[in-house]
């Protein structure tokens, strides 16, 4: 079963998704964060997933803060509406990496973000 990738946000939320084999992933989408659960459950109702992966912002020097604590109650969130398997992935630069991928102006990342959060996690699994 595939993985869904989020890179959480407070307005926005990247999310992408494994490939069949779990080898690839791929930006799939940019939602409001007001819409996650019905893009979810629509999600979910179309394909069989074994969980999500959630990007935690993580300080450079290893630290969580704020926003990693955001993220993981987002986690617990999704665990509690879902009941699949949450894992975590440190996200630090993601951002940066996903920036360089050329887009139109001004366009937003979230979604390459969440891919390179996902890739992370299968390349070591």
């Amino acid at each position: 079963m595939r993985w869904i990738g989020v890179d959480y946000g407070e307005s926005y939320i990247g999310v992408a998704v494994s490939n069949d084999n779990n080898t690839m992933a791929i930006p799939k989408e940019i939602i409001l964060f007001n819409n996650h659960i019905m893009f979810f459950t629509s999600m979910l109702e179309l394909d069989a997933f074994q969980g999500f992966v959630v990007g935690l912002p993580m300080h450079l020097s290893g630290h969580e803060g704020v926003l990693a604590e955001k993220a993981r109650k987002f986690g617990t969130h999704l665990n509690e509406q879902f009941k699949l398997k949450i894992i975590y992935e440190d996200e630090r630069l993601t951002s940066k990496q996903s920036e360089s991928i050329p887009r139109k102006k001004k366009a937003r990342y979230d979604d390459i973000a969440a891919s390179i959060i996902l890739q992370q996690y299968l390349d070591r699994k």
